[in-house]
Parts: C-alpha cells; sequence; structure tokens
C-alpha cells in the first residue's frame, strides 16, 4: 500500500506542478472502493487536498424514471448482488461525508443497464428528486468497444453533443454543473 500512496502523492504533485487544481477524485471502474485502496486513497487525497470525490451510491433511471419504492425493490430483487454492492457503495458514501469529503448525492445509472444513454435525459426528468446528481459519461471516442456490448459510447457521444440538451434538461429543473460548481458551492 505505500506503493500506492507514493503513486498518488507523486500524481497530484504533477498536477500542481502543471497549475491544475483537481476539484475531485476517482478512480476508473471504481477499482478505488477495494478495502484496502480505500483508505490509502482518502488519506493521501484528503479532504483538505480535494475536498470532493465521486459518489458511488446510484439512483437509478428507467422508461418509468426514477426507481423508488416498489420499483426499486422489484429491481434488488431481480439483482440481489447489486443490492449488496449498492449497501457497500452507501456505507462507503456515508463514511466518507463523515471524514469531511463532499460527494454528490447518488450517481444517475440507467436501468436496464443496456439501455440507451438517453434514458437518462428523456426519463430522468420524471420525478427528479432534491439533491445533486452525478452523471458519468465516458464522450471520449465514437467506437464502441467490441469487448462490451452494453457500453453505447457512440450514443453517449451523440447525446451529450445534441443541440440544445443543456436547455432541454434545465427546462425540467436540472442543471448541468461541474463538481466544484455543484459541490464546493454548497
Amino acid at each position: 500500500m505505500r506503493q500506492v500512496a507514493t503513486e498518488l502523492t507523486a500524481q497530484l504533485q504533477a498536477l500542481e506542478n502543471q497549475g491544475v487544481q483537481a476539484d475531485h477524485w476517482n478512480s476508473h471502474q471504481y477499482v478505488h472502493l477495494h478495502p484496502k485502496l480505500l483508505g490509502v486513497m482518502k488519506r493521501v487525497l484528503s479532504p483538505e487536498k480535494i475536498a470532493c470525490m465521486r459518489t458511488h451510491r446510484r439512483a437509478y433511471i428507467s422508461r418509468d424514471g426514477w426507481l423508488t419504492g416498489s420499483s426499486k425493490l422489484k429491481f434488488y430483487s431481480h439483482l440481489p448482488m447489486r443490492l449488496a454492492k449498492d449497501a457497500y457503495f452507501q456505507w462507503e458514501a456515508w463514511k466518507s461525508r463523515r471524514q469531511g469529503f463532499q460527494l454528490p448525492d447518488a450517481q444517475m445509472t440507467r436501468f436496464p443497464f443496456s439501455s440507451s444513454y438517453e434514458i437518462l435525459t428523456t426519463y430522468a426528468t420524471r420525478g427528479v428528486p432534491e439533491g445533486t446528481f452525478e452523471w458519468i459519461c465516458h464522450p471520449a471516442t465514437d467506437r464502441r468497444p467490441t469487448d462490451k456490448e452494453i457500453i453505447d459510447r457512440p450514443g453517449e457521444l451523440a447525446l451529450l453533443t445534441k443541440p440544445g440538451l443543456k436547455a432541454e434538461l434545465q427546462e425540467s429543473g436540472i442543471t448541468l454543473a461541474t463538481f466544484k460548481e455543484a459541490l464546493v458551492a454548497r
């Protein structure tokens, strides 16, 4: 774990040397949630250095809008391992807040997982709860990964570059913001 701490410290220093002030931290594919890594990362990337971190609490959105109550119970009854993962994610989010990190209230996740990313705009406007929600996107490429059919990068890129998207969301009471705008200011 000492090597992880050394590498994180070096990466943070490299950013600072380039004049970059990180406004949040996370890791690729939730690697940092491994119990041995998370403690090291929280110590190195303390709230005094980088106040915000990615949340791991999930808010599921389907064609019926946000899953709540009985629809969420039905969802978990078909995916018991997802329930276990989400309980762990919620626990870690709660602990991170108590340690001084700022996190969004939940991460918007489309369901079914193979559905179009447009679910996050078309249906997310139905029954929007109060709060700050993280919308994860990977618009770096218009190619679909050949090993993961459910990842629709071309669809995601098309959605995020859709003319009028921001205005459409704002009409529904949804404001797009960076981590710094959404969390550091509150």
